[in-house]
């Protein structure tokens, strides 16, 4: 039996790792990382960061991307939002707060101190991994928000009217849009006339 220089290699390295529990991980050397430390409490459970949005920026990063995450040895993705807005559920995440010009960590619908472990004065890596999936399919993130009709193209855009889907439910049978119950402005007013 024939063996190539790759297969030998591979063996060699499944060995080593097998027989000392040395893990071993080819990595792309031009990532650019940023390191954060935890400075204090933040708002609604989150942990406040000594990085501000140009260190973000200068990694490549921007709203609505997934970034890599490195906690002592743990790795995870998480989202990086701005003024809480599109997280997606049960998602670590990376917050810029504008008024406060602030960037925390914290965990829509959880306690990351919990999730990771994670206190002040703790450091971890961030690097980009993308643009999100999901985000730019949801005009109301592009436009941060906005309440004002004119900054969607569609009204269906505007009151961000879907279908539901899972579950078993059969496609077009089942559709949401605009909380009735919100009073943040005046939207559901808007798609109640329209719909």
């Amino acid at each position: 039996m024939k063996f190539g220089i790759r297969t030998i290699a591979v063996i060699v390295i499944a060995a080593a790792v097998c027989s000392t529990g040395t893990y071993v991980f080819l990595s792309n050397t031009s990532e650019k990382t940023l390191t954060a430390t935890i400075t204090e409490d933040g708002n609604f459970g989150s942990l406040t960061l000594d990085i501000g949005i140009d260190d973000l920026h200068s990694i490549g990063a921007d709203y609505g991307y997934d970034l890599n995450l490195t906690y002592k040895g743990i790795q995870k993705t998480c989202f990086f939002a701005k003024d809480w807005d599109g997280i997606p559920a049960c998602m670590i995440f990376i917050n810029h707060t504008t008024w406060s010009d602030t960037i925390d960590i914290s965990l829509y619908n959880g306690d990351v101190r919990k999730e990771l472990g994670m206190k002040i004065g703790d450091t971890f890596t961030l690097s980009v991994k993308g643009v999100n999936k999901y985000y730019p399919l949801i005009p109301n993130y592009l436009t941060g928000g906005s309440a004002n009709r004119e900054d969607y193209s569609t009204d269906v855009q505007y009151g961000n009217y879907r279908a539901l889907i899972g579950g078993g439910l059969d496609s077009g049978l089942l559709f949401r849009s605009s909380s009735p119950f919100s009073d943040d402005d005046d939207r559901y007013k808007y798609v109640d006339q329209y719909y």
